[in-house]
């Protein structure tokens, strides 16, 4: 079973997302999108997955929501700036 829940922060949208293993345990993965024209058909996105694996769906959704807000916190999101593809000034 999937759970998701969707965060506006910042110049961001995320989206945490938590899957259970067949072990019992769960892991969850954060999909960032940066904020922008929907309009365009490109959405600039990158999706970190966690290493650590938690005992319940709870704490893994909690944990993804703590990096979502963490890295657009400290700047971590790993997307190129905004108005660029791949990071680079347009011109």
């Amino acid at each position: 079973m999937s759970k998701f829940i969707f965060f506006e922060d910042d110049a961001y949208l995320f989206t945490p997302m938590v899957s259970g293993r067949e072990d019992g345990l769960w892991e969850v993965s954060v999909l960032f999108e940066r904020k922008i024209d929907h309009a365009r058909e490109l959405v600039p996105a990158i999706r970190h997955k966690l290493r650590t694996v938690f005992d319940t769906s709870e704490e893994a959704m909690q944990a993804g929501i703590d990096h979502g807000h963490s890295c657009i916190k400290q700047g971590e999101v790993g997307l190129p700036k905004a108005g660029t593809q791949d990071g680079q000034s347009a011109g």
